[in-house]
């Protein structure tokens, strides 16, 4: 099961950071895969930016007051199940830290190294998405 801890520095406060993340119908805005996101009740839907499809993911512990929120992807074209992850905003010297972490299992085993490479790129090129929209805006 792969397992990822993502984080990164933001020159901005904890408060104006989780403006961005813990906005859930704009994760399009700094996930470059996605073309759009709605909310309906405790779900998200995403639409892939390639036109392939979409995701469904289930919002769970979302809190203002902790800048966190957890989630599980219940249906989409990734090539694995059972995935979960959740997001925190934390004050970190003068600005703040965003933490990612996930988890799920692959649908073939056999192909470990080539997903594992595969979303360390994905989470690499969204975090850095995300730090340039929080300090710009």
């Amino acid at each position: 099961m792969p397992q990822f801890h993502n984080t990164i520095n933001i020159n901005a406060s904890p408060d104006k950071a989780w403006t961005v993340v813990g906005n859930l119908a704009a994760v399009n805005r700094w996930v470059p895969m996605l073309s759009d996101a709605k909310v309906e009740g405790t779900q998200r839907v995403c639409t892939l930016a390639d036109g392939s499809g979409h995701m469904r993911e289930s919002i769970r512990d979302y809190s203002n007051e902790k800048r966190s929120y957890a989630y599980t992807i219940i249906e989409g074209p990734l090539p694995a199940k059972n995935y979960r992850g959740s997001f925190a905003v934390m004050p970190h010297g003068k600005g703040s830290v965003v933490v990612w972490e996930t988890d799920f299992d692959l649908l073939d085993p056999a192909q470990e190294d080539e997903v594992t490479r595969l979303f360390e790129g994905i989470y690499a090129q969204c975090l850095d998405s995300l730090k340039q929209l929080i300090e710009k805006s």
